[in-house]
């Protein structure tokens, strides 16, 4: 995990920002492609008068991976559940701002049927559904010359490139920038969910990459090899324990029972954490993350160990999720020097800022990328415009996001936190021995969450 420290005035000042009106507006078009029904065109104006520079991270600005670049649903407004790449960025930096200068459009065709999923066995269907574009983005506004983001935004790294740190992102002074749309109807095929094995409960993670290709479930792809290959293992084993504390901790807590302040459930889910409902939903989809890691039947994720989408560079990425275009699996790519500079074991939370990962372990960013795995969740992550449109990283305003947010549980680092926590509290097996993550988040009158 990242270090746990109670928000900073950054991160406030952050808070503060995005709650302010944005003067600038971007106008947003969504179009069929004659002849190509699967096919939409998708034009973006700036309609100010300034400058606007938009973050391009997993949203319709991003030019390498695509994460749910659109809101979709079905004729009775029910969302369906989406596909697509999804990055998991260290830190901000100029590269990642597309600026679009007053009535520039940015212009990109999608394949939509690409950007769905069914639910695992599913069988193919034909659907009508409506889709929309997310209505509010981070960038900069009205900016004259050159736009520099403040270096502190920027991931922390040795001076061989190596991941130490995530950098302070509030510290970029992004802001929210509004975009207004029209939903788009079609009529589209959606294509077959995966197929997968029953689902059995295990009582150890399979130790070989050949028991695991043998069987449905999380295995790494044949470009880890010697080192990167003991260390996906052991960051597949460790997720799988990861989640086991997870289950164990929000099955802890008794039927119709309203969660204590001081359990890590409520402390990461909040408000939407108080109803059995919500309980065994998350329950359900920790279940289905820790049989997939055990390779007992569940969704199939391969785990890689070469960036071959060239995404990982110069090193504000840590790991990214995206869907092999030969066989649809999805995969998730852990970039290279993350696998050489990140602890191997399961670490849920550091003393000091600047630790090795930053608080993160191996296995704890794979829990956080296994959220993005819709077949798997059953739910779209995060970024959604209930969410400011932007994922909310590290411990702080994670659990911030529980406080404000009743629909928490569409952050991934809030899931990654939950579970990773638990098996610290001793929820899981091998309960880390040294001091409690949370003393520094204590509030006047709170106990520090335990077991």
């Amino acid at each position: 995990m990242v270090q746990l420290s109670a928000p900073s005035s950054a991160v406030l000042g952050l808070l503060v920002a995005i709650l302010r009106p944005s003067s600038a507006q971007l106008i947003g078009t969504l179009t069929s492609v004659p002849k190509l029904p699967e096919m939409v065109k998708v034009d973006v104006t700036n309609a100010g008068t300034g400058n606007v520079a938009v973050l391009a991270w997993n949203n319709v600005f991003d030019n390498k991976t695509i994460s749910r670049p659109f809101i979709i649903t079905d004729g009775s407004g029910a969302e369906v559940l989406t596909r697509g790449g999804h990055v998991r960025y260290a830190g901000i930096t100029n590269d990642h701002l597309i600026n679009l200068a007053p009535k520039e459009t940015f212009t990109r065709q999608f394949n939509v049927t690409k950007h769905l999923a069914s639910l695992p066995n599913a069988p193919a269907t034909t659907k009508a559904i409506s889709i929309d574009l997310p209505h509010e983005f981070l960038g900069l506004v009205d900016h004259t010359g050159d736009y520099r983001i403040n270096p502190a935004a920027n991931a922390q790294l040795d001076p061989s490139g190596n991941f130490i740190g995530l950098g302070d992102l509030p510290k970029a002074g992004l802001v929210p920038i509004i975009l207004q749309s029209k939903p788009l109807n079609l009529t589209v095929n959606i294509p077959a969910g995966q197929v997968t094995d029953k689902p059995i409960r295990g009582d150890k993670p399979l130790a070989t990459r050949g028991e695991r290709q043998g069987r449905s479930g999380m295995y790494p792809w044949t470009d880890c090899q010697g080192t990167n290959l003991t260390r996906a293992m052991l960051a597949i084993n460790d997720s799988a324990l990861i989640a086991r504390a997870g289950i164990n901790a929000v099955k802890s807590l008794k039927t119709g029972e309203e969660s204590p302040v001081a359990h890590p459930y409520p402390w990461w889910f909040g408000k939407d954490s108080k109803t059995d409902i919500s309980r065994t939903r998350v329950a359900s989809v920790l279940e289905h993350l820790q049989d997939s890691a055990e390779a007992n039947g569940g969704t199939i994720i391969s785990v890689r160990c070469e960036d071959t989408s060239g995404v990982c560079n110069p090193g504000n990425v840590l790991a990214y999720h995206n869907i092999d275009q030969d066989n649809g699996v999805d995969s998730i790519f852990f970039c290279p020097k993350t696998l050489k500079s990140m602890p191997e074991n399961i670490f849920p939370c550091t003393d000091k800022s600047g630790a090795a990962g930053n608080g993160y372990s191996l296995g704890g960013l794979l829990v956080h990328e296994a959220m993005h795995v819709a077949p798997l969740t059953g739910i779209n992550m995060a970024p959604r415009s209930s969410l400011m449109n932007k994922e909310t990283y590290g411990a702080g305003p994670a659990h911030q996001l529980a406080v404000d947010n009743p629909k928490a549980y569409l952050n991934p680092d809030n899931w990654h936190f939950m579970a990773s926590h638990s098996w610290d509290l001793g929820f899981g097996e091998g309960p880390w021995t040294g001091k409690p993550c949370l003393d520094k988040f204590s509030k006047p009158g709170e106990e520090t969450p335990k077991a």
